[in-house]
């Protein structure tokens, strides 16, 4: 397991919200096996990510797999204990690591 997937790993929770954050999950977890399900907030009919895949490329870039089982690239940044994503209608969210 590579240092950047490593830092993935664990249970997440959203930080942002706003319409546009509206389409990704509340809580997330990431396994070590590079696959990742989710959680949606109770209000939420439908998220982006459900359950699947990820791989990160690089130290600013991941692919996610979506609910549609498109692979989706995202820009992110990961500092501490906040996870910061991009998508490609640079809508950018937040996740806290949960302890």
């Amino acid at each position: 397991m590579s240092k950047s997937t490593s830092s993935f790993v664990g249970t997440w929770q959203k930080v942002t919200i706003d319409e546009c954050s509206r389409l990704y999950p509340d809580i997330l977890q990431f396994t070590a096996d590079q696959l990742y399900s989710s959680q949606a907030a109770p209000d939420q009919e439908f998220t982006l990510w459900d359950v699947g895949e990820y791989k990160v490329v690089s130290d600013r870039e991941v692919k996610i797999s979506a609910a549609n089982d498109a692979l989706l690239t995202y820009q992110y940044s990961l500092v501490d204990d906040r996870l910061t994503f991009q998508d490609a209608n640079h809508c950018e969210f937040q996740y806290r690591k949960l302890p």
